[in-house]
């Protein structure tokens, strides 16, 4: 899920014609991924419906708490925009021992973007072909069975789902 969030909009006063000037969009990926793309296309409408220009500021790593913390220290003044995603505001302050936020009270959601899902993908030989054939030879097959994933919010997803399901399956991650 993405959102695009502000860093301490109450404190915001419109009295001056918001906007009258560019808006930076501050984007927790490098340029050309998924995320990237969609942020530039929600920018490119975004600008044409303000009247101004919205500048794509990439701040990546870190699962995202690198460029949630660059809006968390912006001026809250309302142009700065986070191109919020779910590891930024889920995995960056949930998998560190001092959290570099809480985003519940850091940041202001205005608008959500979009929404995705996960897939679970299995090799063709796999005896499986359902997900209870799955979870069935996962049980049969503690320790056994390796998973990939790519980011922290698919670890934290995936941990979870073995967790519920009883699975001991071990991570590779990417």
């Amino acid at each position: 899920m993405s959102v695009l969030a502000l860093g301490g909009l109450p404190n915001t006063s419109w009295s001056q014609g918001y906007p009258n000037r560019s808006i930076k969009m501050i984007v927790p990926f490098p340029p050309a991924g998924a995320a990237e793309v969609t942020a530039r296309i929600v920018a490119k409408a975004l600008s044409e419906d303000l009247g101004q220009p919205i500048i794509i500021d990439n701040r990546d790593g870190t699962d995202g708490a690198i460029a949630g913390v660059a809006a968390i220290n912006s001026l809250p003044d309302g142009y700065t925009l986070l191109f919020a995603t779910t590891t930024g505001m889920n995995a960056a302050p949930t998998v560190r021992k001092v959290p570099p936020y809480d985003p519940l009270t850091a940041l202001t959601p205005t608008s959500l973007v979009g929404q995705f899902g996960f897939f679970l993908m299995i090799n063709a030989e796999m005896p499986a072909k359902n997900m209870a054939e799955f979870l069935a030879y996962v049980r049969a097959n503690p320790g056994k069975v390796n998973y990939a994933s790519g980011n922290g919010t698919s670890i934290i997803t995936t941990a979870q789902f073995a967790q519920e399901t009883k699975l001991d399956m071990v991570h590779i991650p990417l």
